[in-house]
């Protein structure tokens, strides 16, 4: 309920909860369809004191250099000046570069061929080959040192079992697999059951090519290269399948009638469908799986992208632009992401500070103690226009009315306006959230998700990163337009992204997955961003926002090695201080069950065991009453209560258990970080909470992709944190004859 509050209020602060749906008592539709305001005014035809103020022009004073000694709310959020008359000068360039560049071909001159896969094999003209590791300054073939060794047979893992028609899925075997099981065993097809987690497809897909690009751009192989252009493909494939430029599916699957036994080639599922999956014809997916036109399969893709989803292609498409070599390939990677900035809706709330009541109920939630503003930052609080880019969710209720094509521009106009002095206000914000609470329903204005870019620090920074590409990729100067004078210039959105993580939520009640979709996002625009005056000021907020307050002190090892990459000059001993993170984090970073080398998967984890083996120094922490009150406490809006998150539960008597004032019980967290080996299973280790003492487990059912490792560690090479491996690369060993 804490996230439908916003939403409710002002657009403020409004979660995207990576897929899962809102809570039943959120979800009812609580006005009639007419008290909705399609479309608002155009800009002229409105008070002068209802406008939103308009763009400033090029020669005027940035708004984002308050000065120094600046109080917090010395400059409101919606300052601007008039707008550039309709012949005014283009707009400025928006210096970019290519993120990656690729080596020359260590092999280009050598006697043997690259390889992509660690340990396959193949016989070939009657000879036997291996792929092994091979270092070409010596011309021979060596035995990997263990950490790359560890890292290039769960790329092997993630290659051959977990990525269905190149879709990232955890693997569910049919029996438990202990820790230690030969792969012979837990990769036989016959003990495959299913695949979990292809809802979250279309993000970890967009995670595997981040790894794969920085690997070609670390090894310059072609058998690299190739892998990461097929992993290009697949991934635009989540695109193509929905038939509507821009928009993105979070999976494609072949609906099957009962009867037929899984396979692990496909994702395959018996479930009906609803407002969120749709049929594609077989001719919209380039090579479409074979499978998919058998008899009783019916091809599908499933709906309602969350703003997760879309950062898996939105940081993989800009590493991988600049390396790719087929113009066709790079021109559909254009294609979407112009079309969905293009296609996403403007909506504005207008006069909020003309309305006491809901002003009230947005410093109550954003104040007692939780709002941590910096001195100079942006008084979020004192916003007068909310402005929010929706994507309008594709259904069965809207799909008659939406432009199904590429709109021709980004949208500066909004096409729903709430103003909070108007009479009909209430009616019109309930609706709204209605509509962006539409996950479990088909409404006609249905909403997947929602930016606010002048009022949440990660979406500022998301809008820019988007208009960024689109620049680089078309050369369009309405993306420099709307980069320079709408998002920096009107909407300040580098004063917003310097309060990405100033919203303080107890560890209790803390989404962690947010960091994730948010601090990649800072790190791709930094590298793609060739001007020190953008720059600079998100290498400030990398470091003021996530180092000190939102992942520094979590042991998240992408974190770290993205902010060591980033981190301002005058910050070197904290971005050193990463790296050792890192290299620590490595050296244990396998599997949970006891054997390194083994993938993670889904075993239990008692807190008693936790509690035996942790660090020296840890301790249990339990919820002070003023963190319980921030989790639990709602606020009221307007009248209606909107309740907190109970964070409590009945007791148990564990190892690792709180007993609070009142006799209720929550779980204990750790005080410092666990160890990757004390951490319970999931799909990815750096979006969860490692201070969660105990997690349950089935013994080994479900298996983990291992992007966790495998990203993270490219990373670390392509930045020179690791150097052991450096320039050996996967090549074709001759091992001797076959075929006979």
């Amino acid at each position: 309920m804490r996230c439908l509050l916003l939403p409710i209020a002002l657009l403020l602060v409004a979660c995207d909860d990576g897929g899962s749906s809102t809570p039943a008592d959120a979800r009812a539709d609580v006005a009639p369809s007419d008290a909705r305001a399609d479309t608002g005014p155009p800009r002229d035809a409105l008070p002068a004191d209802a406008r939103f103020p308009d763009a400033a022009p090029p020669d005027a004073a940035p708004l984002d250099a308050a000065p120094p000694d600046a109080a917090p709310d010395s400059a409101p959020p919606d300052a601007a000046v008039d707008a550039a008359p309709p012949d005014a000068a283009p707009p400025p360039p928006l210096p970019v570069r290519a993120p990656l560049t690729a080596p020359p071909d260590p092999l280009a001159d050598a006697a043997v061929d690259s390889c992509a896969t660690y340990e396959a094999t193949a016989c070939v003209d009657g000879r036997a080959l291996r792929c092994a590791l091979y270092d070409p300054a010596a011309a021979s073939f060596v035995e990997p040192d263990p950490l790359l060794q560890r890292v290039l047979r769960a790329e092997r893992r993630y290659d051959r079992y977990h990525q269905p028609d190149g879709q990232t899925a955890q693997r569910v075997f049919d029996q438990a697999m202990p820790p230690g099981t030969p792969e012979d065993l837990w990769g036989d097809p016959a003990h495959f059951h299913r695949y979990a987690g292809a809802g979250d497809a279309a993000i970890w897909t967009g995670v595997a090519l981040d790894a794969y690009a920085l690997r070609y751009a670390t090894t310059g192989t072609e058998a690299d290269y190739a892998r990461m252009e097929r992993k290009v493909r697949q991934l635009l494939a989540l695109f193509d399948v929905t038939g509507v430029p821009g928009y993105l599916a979070r999976h494609h699957w072949g609906q099957i009638d009962p009867g037929p036994s899984p396979t692990p080639d496909h994702i395959v599922d018996h479930r009906d469908t609803d407002h969120r999956d749709h049929v594609f014809p077989l001719d919209r997916l380039e090579d479409a799986p074979a499978a998919y036109a058998a008899p009783g399969v019916t091809p599908m893709w499933h709906g309602n992208p969350s703003i997760d989803q879309y950062t898996g292609p939105m940081v993989s498409f800009p590493l991988v632009y600049g390396l790719l070599r087929d113009d066709a390939l790079k021109d559909r990677i254009a294609t979407h992401i112009t079309c969905y900035l293009k296609r996403l809706d403007r909506i504005e709330v207008r006069n909020v500070q003309a309305n006491p009541d809901v002003l009230g109920a947005l410093q109550a939630f954003l104040g007692g103690g939780r709002l941590a503003l910096d001195p100079g930052d942006i008084d979020l609080t004192a916003v007068d226009t909310a402005v929010g880019y929706v994507l309008r969710q594709l259904n069965d209720a809207s799909a008659d009315e939406l432009d199904l094509g590429c709109p021709a521009e980004v949208a500066l106009e909004p096409s729903r306006v709430i103003d909070l002095t108007d009479n009909l206000f209430l009616a019109r914000l309930l609706e709204l959230a209605s509509d962006l609470m539409s996950r479990d329903s088909a409404r006609p204005w249905g909403i997947d998700h929602f930016y606010g870019p002048n009022i949440r620090g990660g979406d500022a920074v998301h809008l820019m990163h988007l208009a960024a590409m689109a620049s680089w990729f078309t050369d369009d100067p309405q993306y420099r337009r709307f980069f320079h004078d709408e998002l920096v210039g009107r909407l300040q959105t580098l004063r917003v992204a310097a309060t990405a993580a100033a919203l303080d939520v107890p560890d209790w009640c803390r989404a962690f997955f947010g960091g994730h979709i948010t601090y990649p996002a800072f790190w791709s625009l930094i590298n793609l961003l060739d001007d020190p005056a953008l720059t600079d000021p998100l290498r400030a907020a990398m470091h003021t926002e996530f180092e000190l307050r939102e992942r520094g002190n979590l042991d998240d090892l992408k974190f770290d090695l993205m902010y060591a990459a980033t981190a301002p000059a005058e910050h070197a001993a904290a971005a050193e201080a990463a790296r050792a993170r890192a290299r620590a984090t490595f050296a244990v970073l396998g599997g949970n069950g006891g054997v390194l080398d083994d993938p993670r998967r889904s075993y239990a984890l008692p807190a008693d065991r936790v509690l035996a083996e942790w660090p020296e120094g840890t301790a249990l922490r339990c919820p002070t009453p003023d963190e319980r009150a921030a989790c639990e406490e709602g606020v009221t809006l307007l009248g209606v209560r909107i309740p907190g998150e109970p964070i409590t539960r009945p007791c148990t008597g564990g190892p690792a258990e709180c007993v609070l004032d009142d006799g209720a019980c929550t779980d204990a967290l750790a005080d410092a970080p666990l160890p990757p080996p004390l951490r319970g299973f999931t799909d990815f280790l750096w979006q969860r909470s490692p201070f969660d003492v105990g997690h349950g487990g089935n013994g080994g059912f479900e298996q983990s992709p291992g992007l966790d490792l495998i990203e993270p560690y490219w990373l670390a090479r392509h930045t020179g944190v690791i150097t052991e491996g450096e320039g050996r690369v996967l090549a074709w060993e001759d091992t001797g004859a076959c075929g006979e």
